[in-house]
């Protein structure tokens, strides 16, 4: 049983979890967040049991129980103030009483319990009162054997429900023979102390019984009479009562905690009353099913409970206080952690998961009692594998055409561009994964950055869990053998014998092209280099024509660049005229 404030401890009572939180000293309970009601058992401080002032005569009588107060409260204010009463000490034999112990709060009527009786003595008709002084509850201490044959320590019943306290029993006066003298029982918080027989104690009157705790437990006992007899010392009332002492022995004092009186003794001071209790009980609230919190899950949406993370909270609310353990399926994962007081909120922490599904739950207990769990669960998927994107990297492409490729995951997942000094040129579609040129490369007359006929640029593909692969790709330009073009040659102007005139070809071609007239060589035009850029070239031929008349000219090309063939151009028809002067 917990001695220590605020140490809850849970357990289960039919299909009903409990916590209750036992206090033996004084101090304040704190209301755990979710609490509303309570239920209450306040227990006061036992009266101590009676002695003799005489060395061979007389016998002192058992010590009230202390009072008992049991219920349940409304509770809405942050913190109460608990008090909780002393047993009464065994000193001589001052009159008084145990301790009173209370529940106050501001927004409840104070729950006091009154501190039971002194068993009396033999030296006066008044100790022994103190279960009688006017004040509700405490149990009466029972009579002690003296010249006055008297009863002691009636209880005041009070007003309460169940009483308080009861009276102490009557003690038994022998004047003939010292050793038949014998002490009444205290009384208890149910029953009155029972009344001394010739040389032998009243037995204590029995407790209270309460399963607040969730055993059933009795406090208040009535502390047995004292005897001179050698046995035959009064019984302890059941509730933490004393034991009556016998001719020369002690007996034995109330039990802390359960606010027993104290037994009655023949020797000089009688036993010290056990201190008593507060106890506090409240149901426990089900916690709420973990949740996996927006920045730790990292799908396609904040709420689809997907992450890649191997470490990461799981938070709820429970009672306050409590602590909280998170289950994957029937087994323990990760370390407890304990909801907050005050708002109730926990945050598990979770550590090295491998990938797969989880089925997280949350029980929540005090003091390593009884659990109580959540009343769903939650499916978690940890995905910590990257998705695969294909092609590779490295693609090579025939120039002349506007088609690439088409790119796709190997698990579902969402594809973009992101960068790339070349993205600029290609077009790329996610849905589909489609990738082509905006224009055509032509290997001749690159248009990458550099010009270097490689295109870079960077596609990324996220999984449903957040996993990401980046490809950075780059597409190779290749050159096509392509047909040459060689246009018919040309001059500008009219044709005359003997004035030398220009011939002009063009091609798609680079390379040496040789003219012919009439199906011979032109003797200066045998290779002539074309001038200009792809597909632009030219050249030209300085003819001066021999004769007049009909002429027909022709061109062929030899290619510089491999991937072009050698052609002939078409024919072209002049008419070289007779100069018109002389020279």
């Amino acid at each position: 049983m917990p001695t220590a404030a605020n140490a809850a401890i849970s357990y289960l009572s039919s299909s009903t979890y409990f916590a209750y939180e036992l206090y033996t000293s004084n101090g304040s309970w704190s209301r755990p967040y979710g609490v509303t009601s309570v239920d209450y058992l306040v227990v006061a401080g036992g009266g101590r049991g009676g002695g003799s002032q005489h060395s061979t005569h007389y016998a002192g009588g058992g010590g009230g129980g202390g009072g008992v107060r049991s219920g349940t409260l409304s509770v809405g204010q942050s913190s109460y103030t608990i008090t909780v009463g002393s047993g009464q000490t065994a000193t001589a034999c001052s009159a008084g009483r145990g301790g009173n112990s209370s529940l106050a709060g501001t927004d409840i009527t104070t729950i006091s319990a009154t501190g039971g009786g002194s068993g009396s003595c033999n030296t006066s008709t008044s100790d022994g009162a103190g279960g009688i002084d006017g004040n509700s509850g405490g149990s009466g201490g029972g009579g002690g054997a003296q010249v006055y044959a008297k009863t002691f320590g009636a209880g005041n019943f009070g007003n309460y429900t169940p009483t308080e306290g009861f009276a102490g029993g009557t003690a038994i006066l022998d004047t003939g023979n010292a050793t038949n003298q014998a002490g009444g029982g205290g009384g208890g918080a149910t029953q009155a102390g029972a009344n001394a027989t010739t040389g032998c104690g009243g037995k204590g009157g029995n407790g209270f019984t309460s399963s607040i705790t969730g055993s059933s437990l009795i406090y208040g006992g009535g502390g047995g009479g004292g005897t001179r007899m050698n046995a035959c010392g009064g019984t302890a009332g059941t509730g933490g009562g004393g034991t009556g002492g016998t001719n020369g022995a002690q007996g034995t004092s109330g039990s802390n905690g359960f606010g027993g009186g104290g037994g009655g003794t023949s020797l000089a001071n009688g036993n010290a009353g056990g201190g008593g209790t507060v106890i506090i009980r409240y149901a426990i609230s089900n916690p709420d099913t973990p949740d996996l919190p927006a920045i730790s899950d990292t799908g396609e949406s904040n709420t689809d409970h997907i992450t890649n993370q191997t470490s990461f909270s799981l938070t709820g609310f429970a009672t306050g206080g409590a602590t909280v353990q998170i289950y994957n399926g029937a087994s323990t994962i990760g370390s407890a952690c304990t909801a907050n007081m005050t708002t109730g909120a926990y945050s598990c922490a979770l550590s090295g998961l491998s990938a797969g599904t989880f089925t997280f739950s949350a029980r929540a207990s005090f003091g390593a009692g009884a659990a109580i769990a959540s009343t769903s669960s939650l499916t978690v998927i940890v995905d910590t594998t990257m998705p695969g994107i294909s092609p590779a990297a490295a693609i090579s492409l025939a120039e002349n055409q506007s088609s690439i490729t088409t790119i796709s995951c190997n698990e579902t997942c969402t594809l973009v561009m992101t960068a790339g000094v070349d993205s600029a040129s290609v077009t790329f579609t996610p849905i589909t994964g489609v990738l082509v040129f905006k224009n055509a490369p032509d290997f001749e007359a690159p248009g990458d950055v550099g010009s270097d006929r490689t295109y870079a640029l960077t596609i990324r593909g996220t999984d449903v869990a957040g996993n990401i692969t980046t490809v950075n790709y780059v597409v190779t330009i290749t050159n096509v053998n392509e047909n040459s073009v060689l246009g018919a040659p040309s001059v500008a102007g009219s044709t005359m014998k003997g004035v030398r005139t220009d011939l002009v070809v063009t091609s798609n071609a680079p390379g040496k092209v040789r003219f012919f007239v009439d199906g011979k060589r032109i003797a200066n035009c045998l290779a002539i280099t074309t001038t200009g850029s792809y597909p632009n070239y030219s050249a030209t031929c300085r003819w001066n024509p021999a004769a007049t008349g009909r002429r027909t000219l022709v061109a062929s090309i030899t290619p510089s660049d491999s991937s072009f063939s050698t052609i002939s151009s078409p024919s072209s028809i002049f008419w070289v005229q007779k100069r018109s002067s002389a020279r």
